[in-house]
């Protein structure tokens, strides 16, 4: 009675195998789950890039406008220079002059406010540039990281596979047929 309590090296051989296909579908849902991980991930990258290329344009785009903001500025500035220039010669309209003197310093003002304003858009869209350009390597990063381990997960399948095969070629089982699929 005893000699049939102890496994036989064929039951044992059947429980390893047993195990080892366990463990198997153990890792391909694994294996699933990251590839799923790694999808979001994808994802999370190509909306970050989109935001990032629109960033782009608009800083661009303020650029270009500060830059015309500036030459409006300095026109602006040569025009002042020009009436107070004509002041002078030009007594009679001095009163005139100074009426457009002082619209022509609250346009400067107002210049200077929206090039104020336009530097600090800049500045904010280089920083949220730089920030998602920070975001979109950390997601690469994770994804070539995720991709590592479902490729060493892989490796470890086909090596239990092969392991199994061979386990069930020593028991006189027939081996499956290769299905291509995980």
């Amino acid at each position: 009675m005893s000699a049939s309590r102890e496994p036989t090296p064929q039951g044992e051989a059947a429980r390893q195998t047993e195990e080892r296909l366990q463990t198997l579908e153990a890792l391909r849902q694994e294996r699933d789950r990251l590839a799923q991980v790694a999808e979001g991930r994808r994802a999370e990258i190509v909306a970050l890039q989109g935001e990032l290329r629109r960033l782009g344009q608009r800083v661009e785009g303020s650029a270009g406008e500060a830059a015309r903001l500036e030459f409006d500025l300095g026109r602006a500035q040569a025009d002042y220079r020009a009436l107070v220039e004509q002041h002078d010669q030009l007594s009679v309209l001095h009163e005139q002059l100074l009426a457009q003197r002082a619209a022509l310093m609250q346009e400067l003002a107002g210049l200077q406010a929206q090039v104020d304003q336009w530097m600090e858009a800049c500045s904010l869209q280089a920083q949220r540039r730089t920030q998602a350009e920070a975001e979109t390597k950390e997601l690469s990063d994770a994804l070539l990281k995720a991709a590592g381990h479902a490729q060493r997960l892989r490796a470890q399948v086909a090596a239990l596979e092969a392991q199994a095969a061979h386990d069930r070629h020593g028991l006189g089982v027939p081996a499956e047929r290769p299905t291509g699929r995980c």
